[in-house]
């Protein structure tokens, strides 16, 4: 079961899933991801600005699906990955609007 939780007043995003969960804080510009095991919590530092749009990522994001669409290569993200981004980010959204839980299972 995942879980999305978004906080926009206090700049929190959480995300937690069957494997471990994901705190995000747009304030303090960092991520940490908590695994099950709490020995592996990693933390990223995010304060590191990029030109363009996704962090500076769609040049990349563009040149991956051109390439799988001419059938280069396999996409470093399947569709049902992406499928399920998406699923997690209006689940964020609604959960913001809404200032409530919103499990996965509600977004079509």
């Amino acid at each position: 079961m995942e879980r999305s939780a978004v906080d926009l007043e206090r700049g929190r995003l959480r995300v937690s899933g069957t494997k471990g969960t994901v705190d995000g804080d747009l304030h303090e510009k960092r991520v940490v991801l908590r695994r099950r095991d709490p020995a592996s919590t990693e933390e990223f530092d995010v304060s590191k600005k990029a030109k363009g749009g996704h962090g500076g990522a769609d040049k990349y994001i563009l040149d991956d699906f051109l390439a799988f669409a001419r059938g280069e290569r396999p996409p470093e993200c399947r569709p049902d990955e992406a499928a399920l981004a998406v699923r997690v980010g209006l689940a964020a959204r609604l959960s913001s609007d809404e200032h409530r839980r919103v499990l996965l299972e509600e977004i079509d």
